[in-house]
């Protein structure tokens, strides 16, 4: 189970010249918060301020940023495109 999918794919996207921002989940790596205690909702709210930090970013056009991440997503004007992986049917 030493297989990393998401580096898999961050790799793929940015030589193809794509930004991807990675990011440690509550509670994990250098990342403060309690994973145990966070909600899906909680988990999305981090996702909306990921988008945030990247709209600030003068490399990344607003108008393009996409994610993995469905409840925000669905709910955001910021989010132009949604990749899927295997998610809830």
């Amino acid at each position: 189970m030493t297989h990393k999918p998401f580096l898999v794919l961050a790799d793929h996207l940015t030589r193809q010249g794509i930004a991807v921002l990675r990011y440690d989940d509550r509670g994990f790596g250098e990342s403060t918060g309690d994973r145990n205690s966070a909600t899906s909702l909680d988990f999305a709210e981090d996702v909306r301020a990921a988008i945030a930090y990247l709209k600030t970013r003068p490399e990344i056009d607003p108008r393009k940023i996409g994610l993995i991440a469905p409840i925000i997503a669905a709910d955001s004007e910021d989010v132009s495109f949604m990749v899927m992986l295997a998610g809830p049917g």
